[in-house]
């Protein structure tokens, strides 16, 4: 259960960062909405104009910091509407002071413009990649008649980046909207299709109470699936834009262990992110010294791939690819704390025994960070290896 001093400080936060107004409707979810509250239990408690009030969770939904779920009843059937309920959602807030340790970690993981992204989403909550590059070329001052140009380049250069961020699992999709959630006791919220690993997973995360809060629930029940919560649209993936993403598939998605145990699944660089990273500035050097042998004129990789990603029409640019403004991403809060607590305790193992024990303790967090849901102690599993 959260704590009364983690609820003032996730107040506190919210009001620092958006104001008054936000930081009421916060509270009131915090302290009365444990199990959600209606926009007119909201209206109610806040005393809150509508329009305020409405504007207040729309801020809080589009910064990760609330989530709006429907409770399905015995009654729920297809013409019967459940009411819309909110809930606060502490322990995406609370991650709010560690923005520019998330940045650092970018930059030193994958370079200048993952940190780039990385810097968008956080200041925004969730972007679509369209968005993304109406960003950068407004904070570029693009009025020049080249603009086509430099926004197909821009877009080139951010599609890389967030491929390899997603294949990093420290950039993901966004997840239902509003999603339906079971009683308690009336079986998983999970769907019928669910892999093995997946039921295994949410079964220990029940058992050790895991799913005790209504906010974990409504967390987990709005969440994609893995298959689809770090996955790429088709269009990147023909584009080029997957190339990066693809580069380090061998080390496993998640962060790979660093040969010397100092770096990689625990805050540094992974050898999939190296590969990646890698293959990304050799492939910007190349396009660099093309268009500088031609006398500035673009590269015929770069011109199609500026075709394809927006200088074929004025419809691209102005509204963006339809796949690419309807798939929204956020910066995975659970996977850059994940680093920084195994580089952590790899690093206090390091000082304190030897070198050779931090590479054993950084292949053991490894290997368990698929069952990984808490950092409480009592929720981790022990890990098995064959010599």
């Amino acid at each position: 259960m959260p704590t009364p001093f983690a609820r003032e400080l996730a107040c506190g936060i919210v009001k620092d960062h958006f104001g008054d107004q936000v930081e009421t409707v916060c509270r009131t979810l915090l302290e009365k909405g444990q199990l959600g509250l209606s926009l007119q239990d909201l209206a109610r408690h806040t005393s809150l104009p509508p329009p305020s009030l409405r504007s207040a969770l729309l801020v809080l939904v589009q910064h990760n910091c609330a989530q709006a779920f429907r409770q399905q009843t015995d009654d729920t059937g297809p013409l019967v509407r459940t009411p819309t309920l909110y809930i606060a959602l502490q322990d995406s807030i609370l991650p709010r002071l560690r923005f520019p340790k998330f940045m650092d970690q970018a930059n030193e993981l994958l370079g200048e413009e993952a940190e780039a992204v990385v810097e968008a989403l956080l200041e925004h909550g969730r972007l679509s990649l369209h968005q993304l590059v109406q960003r950068a070329m407004a904070k570029a001052g693009s009025a020049d008649p080249s603009a086509a140009k430099m926004g197909a380049q821009v877009r080139q250069q951010l599609l890389e980046a967030l491929s390899v961020l997603v294949h990093e699992r420290l950039v993901e999709r966004v997840g239902s909207p509003e999603p339906m959630l079971q009683p308690r006791g009336a079986g998983t919220d999970a769907p019928k299709t669910a892999s093995r690993a997946r039921v295994r997973t949410r079964a220990m995360m029940e058992a050790s109470g895991y799913f005790d809060s209504e906010e974990h629930r409504v967390v987990v029940a709005a969440r994609c699936s893995d298959a689809l919560r770090f996955q790429l649209p088709a269009a990147w993936v023909l584009s080029g834009g997957g190339d990066n993403a693809a580069g380090g598939a061998g080390g496993g998605g998640a962060g790979g262990m660093a040969v010397d145990g100092s770096a990689g699944a625990d805050g540094g660089m992974t050898a999939a992110a190296a590969a990646a990273a890698a293959k990304f500035k050799r492939k910007r050097v190349v396009l660099d010294d093309e268009e500088e042998e031609g006398g500035g004129a673009p590269s015929a990789k770069r011109a199609a791939t500026g075709a394809a990603g927006g200088a074929g029409g004025a419809e691209k640019q102005a509204g963006g690819n339809t796949e690419d403004s309807g798939v929204l991403w956020r910066v995975n809060y659970e996977e850059f704390l994940r680093r920084t607590r195994h580089q952590t305790i790899v690093d206090f193992v390091r000082e304190s025994i030897d070198p050779g024990a931090s590479i054993i303790t950084a292949a053991m967090l490894h290997a368990g960070k698929n069952q990984e849901t808490s950092s409480d102690t009592h929720t981790q599993h022990p890990s098995h290896s064959t010599p």
